[in-house]
């Protein structure tokens, strides 16, 4: 279990939050993540094809620059 500081704002929301809710608080915060990360999984998705493409792009860079030299 990792320990995470939010600030107290948010603490607070979380306290009122789980009470009416009726669950724990570390329940909420695990609910909210794993809706937050479902919801950006395109973002992540195309950031890593994002990633790949400059990867090979440089590649290609290099070895243009190689057989040119």
């Amino acid at each position: 279990m990792a320990i995470i500081h939010v600030e107290e704002k948010i603490n607070q929301n979380l306290e009122k939050t789980s009470k009416i809710m009726g669950i724990k608080k570390r329940e909420l915060v695990d609910r909210a993540l794993l809706y937050y990360f479902e919801s950006i999984k395109d973002m992540v998705d195309l950031k890593r094809e994002f990633d790949a493409w400059d990867r090979l792009s440089d590649e290609a860079m290099r070895m243009t620059a190689k057989s040119h030299s």
